[in-house]
């Protein structure tokens, strides 16, 4: 007999093979000794083997090894055939092996990133070898809504990592995350990756992550510990993908220092006039170096001291009086400011808390646009949105310190070309530091509003009139008309959208660039009109013209009749330093207004003494409310009407 013919095989081992590059198999051929052989994977996306060509050794076998593609390529994970073939004969195969290149259960290696200590671990061929963070490393940790970013060490070697489910629509959260793409263009439906090393990086990007833990803060979304495990793969060139794949793996553990509990200011005494003084910059912050004065109504000084770590100070005025604050801010501007007609019980904060003040955090608002749109606009009331694609299909809005409250109302105005506007309201959505609102598809036109106005001077200037919606306390303009009446009845159609807000404002004016006089009248009503009557000489005021600044406040010409409930001057000079000084009072009849004499122990920083001082500018509104009177909470609460006078000095219309 002859001889048998030779057995020929592949062995892979468990056919159910992780398809991560940094676990390969060992293949095990069977043949005839000496046999010259060929293997080849049926795709160049499955991975690699070390070598084409193999020869049988003496005992009938030979090895090689087998490394797998990474689960991180999107054409990686699936069903895959090695064959043999003997070498001169390579398309008529001997033998083959199939197996299955499956995901694995863990994403990259973690281990280095388990612990207390921040550190950020990363290996590969994208940075050629190893890195691991040094425990004095600088970290900077952003977060948005649904992406974190990572920047490690010194600004000219920056190691970073980001991490997007933006294009997913939910929020950071434990788990993996498969088929990653390139966080900068990132297509919908899949997570975002990058990882990128000082002056390396990639041209196009796959890979996968996992969020092994992730918690932040449940008032400002401040991350306070995140851990994330990565693959990424780079294809310089996609047509040979194994030949330029550059596979990085790694992590990133962050853990934020726990900030100390803030102590609590102390509450205002109610029996007393307190203030509270805040900085002039956009944080408002307290501002602990300034000075308050509280002199009674004789003009005597009670209290004149500086104020607490909380910008607070605090005295007694049985019979009313003033409160005067003094700052030195950061622009070495002085900048001061007088409330008279103040009484026991009264609290006056100077800088209020803007909504945009102290920490931010965002939410990602996720809209269906109608059909023909070109534009979207999102008010809150804590701001407007700010879209973050060309279709305004995703937009952020922002919250601070200023305002973060647990609810909030949204106002989406979708835009045409053709100047139509339509709209959704909502109300009471939960505010989710750095997470996800939906405006639903229910989009409803304009509504029309008509505005009258009656007694019209027979030859009336051009007047300008804007219907807003206030959200909040935030005020949106919704609609606005600059024309000129042609009667003394004059009647104008706007655009408002019916049943949104807590309050409609109509503001009514004559529109000028630079305006030396001027008077406005505003209505605030939180029905939700749709008719509004404005009667131009109802709520006549003293209008104040032909204001002059002197050494120590201001003079003006005021016309005959009328009342006022409260007047505003702002006073500017320049000696050493710019100073502003600001007044607000209870309108007293006169055309003129004295700014109060500072104590002895300030006269270095009172800007009404000395010779030398440069006028430079001062101006002056006096306002009218047809309920209520003067009140530090003016303007007042609910709905009302307000007739403004307003004038100032050509100096006020430079800069300062």
């Amino acid at each position: 007999m002859g001889d048998a013919a030779p057995t020929y095989s592949i062995t892979i081992g468990d056919p159910n093979v992780d398809a991560n590059p940094r676990t390969s198999r060992t293949v095990t051929v069977t043949g005839s000794p000496g046999d010259s052989l060929v293997l080849a994977l049926d795709r160049n996306t499955a991975g690699s083997l070390t070598s084409a060509s193999i020869a049988i050794d003496a005992s009938g076998m030979a090895t090689l090894t087998y490394t797998p593609c990474t689960a991180a390529l999107p054409d990686c994970v699936g069903g895959a055939t090695i064959t043999l073939a003997l070498a001169g004969n390579p398309a008529a195969p001997l033998a083959d092996q199939a197996f299955t290149l499956v995901a694995p259960a863990e994403v990259g290696d973690v281990s280095a990133c388990q612990g207390s200590v921040n550190v950020v671990s990363i290996e590969g061929s994208l940075i050629g070898g190893t890195y691991t963070s040094a425990p004095q490393d600088d970290w900077t940790v952003e977060v948005h809504p649904d992406q974190i970013h990572f920047s490690v060490g010194m600004v000219t070697s920056l190691y970073q990592g980001r991490f997007s489910l933006l294009q997913l629509g939910q929020p950071i959260a434990t788990g993996i995350y498969e088929h990653a793409q390139g966080e900068a263009s990132v297509e919908a439906g899949h997570p975002g990756i990058e990882i990128l090393a000082p002056s390396r990086g990639c041209n196009k990007i796959d890979g996968r992550f996992k969020v092994h833990d992730y918690t932040a803060d449940p008032a400002t979304g401040a991350v306070a510990s995140v851990t994330i495990s990565f693959e990424q793969a780079c294809e310089y060139n996609p047509a040979e993908p194994q030949q330029a794949l550059h596979f990085t793996t790694g992590c990133f553990h962050y853990q934020s220092p726990t900030p100390p509990t803030p102590p609590t200011p102390p509450t205002p005494d109610p029996a007393k006039v307190s203030v509270e003084v805040r900085s002039i910059t956009t944080d408002r912050a307290p501002d602990p170096n300034a000075i308050a004065i509280f002199t009674d109504a004789g003009g005597t000084v009670v209290l004149d001291t500086q104020v607490n770590s909380f910008g607070q100070a605090e005295a007694s005025l049985p019979t009313g009086g003033s409160v005067t604050t003094i700052q030195i801010g950061s622009d070495n501007r002085e900048y001061l400011t007088t409330y008279r007609g103040v009484h026991n019980g009264d609290h006056i904060v100077v800088n209020k808390v803007l909504p945009e003040s102290g920490v931010e955090d965002q939410m990602l608002v996720t809209t269906t646009p109608p059909a023909g749109s070109n534009g979207m606009i999102l008010a809150s009331s804590c701001g407007l949105g700010e879209a973050i694609d060309p279709q305004s299909v995703r937009s952020l809005l922002s919250f601070h310190d200023g305002c973060r409250p647990a609810t909030f109302d949204l106002l989406s105005i979708a835009t045409f070309f053709s100047g139509e506007r339509q709209y959704v309201w909502q109300t009471a959505l939960p505010h989710v530091p750095n997470g996800n609102a939906t405006v639903p598809n229910t989009w409803a036109p304009m509504g029309t509003a008509t505005v009258t106005l009656t007694n019209l001077p027979a030859t009336s200037p051009s007047i300008h009139t804007a219907w807003s919606t206030r959200i909040g306390s935030q005020t949106r303009l919704i609609d606005e008309i600059f024309a000129t009446p042609t009667t003394t009845t004059d009647v104008r159609s706007l655009k408002y959208p019916p049943g949104a807000g807590n309050a409609t404002v109509l503001t009514v004016d004559k529109p000028a660039f630079i305006s030396l006089a001027s008077d406005m009248w505003m209505l605030v009503d939180t029905s939700d009109p749709s008719a509004i009557t404005l009667d131009v000489t109802s709520q006549p005021l003293p209008l104040p013209t032909g204001i002059q600044q002197t050494q120590t406040g201001a003079t003006w010409t005021q016309s005959a009749g009328g009342s006022a409930d409260v007047v505003r001057l702002t006073w500017r000079v320049e000696t050493t330093r710019r100073a502003i000084w600001t007044l607000i009072e209870p309108y007293t009849g006169q055309a003129s207004v004295t700014l109060p004499a500072l104590p002895a122990a300030h006269a270095a920083l009172d800007p009404t003494a000395g010779s030398t001082a440069q006028m430079r500018g001062v101006s002056v509104i006096v306002t009218d409310y047809d309920v209520g009177g003067f009140t530090l909470q003016s303007p007042p609460a609910g709905s009302y009407r307000a007739h403004e006078a307003f004038a100032q000095t050509v100096a006020m219309t430079q800069p300062f």
